[in-house]
């Protein structure tokens, strides 16, 4: 079932700071790769999700708030009337915190720099360290 929502636009620094005349995202990489199956890498991205309708009408029909959650991030996958790829990526759910009119999530995505989310997702490179520099002659 899926769930009308949108994600709530904040600044760069907003949860600490406001800023007036600010450009607007709707999330942030919160830093690090998720292991997921093997070659496929996925990064988490902090959101607030907003419901269409306030989140006590969802739990008074009987919803669970796994049920809600799982609903918004469905709608969130639909991919937008002639639009080639998804907006957000492919998104699925890490863990999340219900509030009174929000739900702060964090989401796991297959795309590593999205123009709708403040950062980048970073790649955990492991394995042998190359040497740098002039090579040396052997003797």
């Amino acid at each position: 079932m899926e769930i009308k929502c949108s994600l709530q636009e904040f600044g760069p620094y907003e949860p600490a700071f406001s800023c007036d005349n600010q450009k607007l995202k709707m999330g942030r990489y919160e830093g690090g790769s998720v292991p997921a199956k093997a070659g496929d890498k996925k990064w988490s991205v902090a959101v607030s999700i907003i419901t269409e309708k306030p989140l006590g009408d969802y739990l008074k029909e009987g919803m669970s708030e796994k049920e809600i959650v799982e609903g918004c991030v469905t709608f969130l996958n639909k991919k937008p009337y002639r639009a080639r790829k998804l907006p957000y990526g492919e998104l699925a759910c890490r863990h999340y915190i219900f509030h009174e009119e929000n739900i702060s999530a964090s989401l796991m995505t297959n795309d590593r720099n999205n123009k709708h989310f403040w950062g980048r997702g970073t790649i955990n490179k492991l394995g042998v360290r190359r040497k740098r520099g002039r090579p040396r002659k052997q003797k």
